[in-house]
């Protein structure tokens, strides 16, 4: 016979371990496509990249199944826009131009930008 104060006991030791884990888990944060398209042109991105197009290098799109595959993580592209790429005429957008917030919206509004496969 199974006693209530061992099976309470034991749900309870559950719950804080799946608490405590779910507290030390890494948090992404998505962000809000609609409110990306309006910071990509806030913070001019749409100058260089309309449509998710490249004017200074046709190859380097920010859509299509190569952007995809080359920036799968979004950390990827944190790391570009923070960090820019002079030589490519990429400026650099620290957290002073653009905060995380307006980055990560940013982000969902580019990954709209290429279908999913199969689409």
């Amino acid at each position: 016979m199974i006693r209530v104060d061992r099976v309470l006991a034991v749900a309870i030791i559950c719950g804080a371990t799946l608490a405590a884990g779910a507290l030390a888990a890494p948090r992404t944060a998505k962000g809000d496509p609609r409110a990306g398209e309006v910071a990509f042109k806030k913070a001019t991105c749409v100058v260089c990249h309309p449509g998710g197009e490249n004017r200074l290098n046709s190859r380097a799109r920010l859509k299509g199944p190569d952007f995809a595959r080359e920036f799968a993580d979004d950390a990827k592209i944190v790391e570009l826009v923070r960090k820019g790429s002079p030589r490519r005429g990429m400026p650099a957008f620290d957290r002073s131009k653009l905060s995380d917030r307006e980055l990560a919206d940013i982000i969902a509004y580019i990954r709209t930008l290429t279908p999913p496969p199969g689409r």
